[in-house]
């Protein structure tokens, strides 16, 4: 998510509902409360679900009518060009280091420049 929008409301749900998690099962421990003897837990569960997948696709046609997080294809697709060169030199200059340390390369660079190194090794 690229640190957008969604991504931000996306983490802020998640500590929310983390923090009232915490919340609710310090209350429930604090009053000495077992959910799993009440009768209603079930009852309150399906309430739940059933809610969740009623209110989930008025939400969806709510956002897309408002246009909300629609991603805009010119502000998405920008690349900067200096970065991605500079990416492109680094990685082209590794891989000319790791070639020149092997034994194939230096054997091929003696044979194809023999007389120039003879000329000026002294």
């Amino acid at each position: 998510m690229s640190f957008s929008s969604q991504y931000y409301f996306v983490v802020s749900l998640s500590t929310w509902g983390i923090l009232f998690l915490c919340m609710g099962m310090t209350t429930m421990m604090r009053n000495q409360y077992n959910p799993f003897a009440d009768p209603v837990l079930l009852a309150f569960i399906m309430m739940a679900v059933v809610a969740a997948a009623a209110v989930k696709p008025i939400l969806n046609v709510i956002s897309s009518y408002m246009k909300l997080w629609e991603i805009n294809a010119i502000e998405h697709l920008k690349i900067d060009i200096a970065q991605v060169n500079r990416l492109d030199k680094d990685n082209n200059m590794k891989r000319l280091i790791r070639n020149i340390q092997t034994n194939p390369f230096r054997h091929k660079f003696m044979r194809n420049n023999r007389e120039w190194i003879i000329h000026n090794i002294a």
